[in-house]
């Protein structure tokens, strides 16, 4: 249910895309793509058919290819700053590896799947906090 909330409040924080600038692209992009595929691996759990039928057992390829273009750019806009170059591969990496892992471990109880999936779109958020401050 925590993830519902931040789904909700993320989708209503996006400002206008001309208003934002690159880094805040991206890391509203990262934001609202983990949850999204996080809520649809929360609905698989349940037994539920996703919103929109995927391929595999991963959301990943979709939602992957929805950041890579806003990834692209901030690379792009950030040319020259070592550090921004790094830290805007350390959140992709991040978000990628995270999402990765939204499976559920067999042995894994609900509560410990849901605090290690909360765990990581903090992570994220976090990630992306330090970067829009570089």
């Amino acid at each position: 249910m925590r993830s519902l909330v931040v789904a909700a409040f993320l989708v209503g924080a996006v400002t206008p895309a001309s208003a934002e600038s690159p880094i805040e692209q991206f890391c509203n992009n990262v934001l609202i793509n983990y949850v999204t595929c996080s809520l649809e691996q929360q609905i698989i759990n349940l037994g539920g058919v996703p919103p929109a039928p995927k391929s595999g057992k991963s959301c990943l390829p979709n939602y992957e290819g929805n950041v890579r273009p806003s990834y692209d750019a901030v690379i792009n806009s950030v040319k020259g700053k070592p550090e921004s170059t790094a830290m805007t591969k350390d959140v992709y990496a991040l978000f990628l590896t995270s999402t990765r892992n939204l499976m559920p471990k067999s042995d894994e109880r609900k509560i410990v799947y849901e605090a290690r999936v909360n765990k990581a779109r903090d992570d994220i958020a976090l990630a992306c906090e330090r970067l829009k401050l570089e």
